[in-house]
């Protein structure tokens, strides 16, 4: 049996809407990374450090003489002391679900509701600039800051006009709805 042929719509096609914002990335990181800065470096210096006390401490093995005890001493004590910075400088973890935001740092937990047009949020430079950073504003509380030494300001960026792209309007946004 034929088919009768379907005759095409006779309304044209619309064109699509310009869109206002960048589009959405196809897939949110739900994990955001620290670029690593203190504790790449000091893990760098504490091998160096380690290295150096090792030779120190078979030179001063081998020959006792004040002059390489002490010197495997002092290079005991710095490599102490490296360790200790690298210890105390926990890196800042984010998570993102459902557009909130989990922070956990230092300075303790902190959670933002991106979502929330009533969330305070400030953007203070561009990304990868020398002054970028991102200001939580919470009530009766400094601001919670967030910059390049907590994470990678792009990604971040890109996250934070995801979900509130009133803040990409200006460059430095601001949003300040209390």
């Amino acid at each position: 049996a034929a088919r009768p042929a379907t005759r095409a719509s006779a309304s044209p096609a619309l064109p699509p809407a310009p869109a206002e914002h960048p589009a959405p990335p196809a897939v949110l990181p739900t994990e955001l990374h620290s670029p690593g800065g203190v504790r790449a470096v000091t893990g760098v210096l504490l091998l160096l450090a380690l290295a150096a006390t090792g030779i120190a401490g078979y030179v001063a093995y081998q020959d006792p003489t004040e002059t390489a005890l002490g010197v495997a001493g002092v290079l005991a004590l710095l490599s102490a002391v490296i360790w200790a910075v690298r210890a105390g400088s926990s890196p800042t973890r984010m998570s993102l679900q459902q557009g909130r935001l989990e922070i956990h740092s230092a300075a303790g937990r902190h959670v933002f509701d991106l979502a929330n047009p009533h969330t305070s949020i400030e953007v203070r430079g561009r990304p990868g600039s020398r002054g970028w950073k991102v200001l939580f504003h919470r009530r009766a509380m400094a601001p919670f800051v967030v910059d390049s030494s907590m994470v990678d300001p792009g990604a971040f960026t890109e996250v934070l006009l995801h979900h509130r792209p009133d803040l990409g309007a200006t460059g430095e946004a601001a949003a300040q709805r209390r």
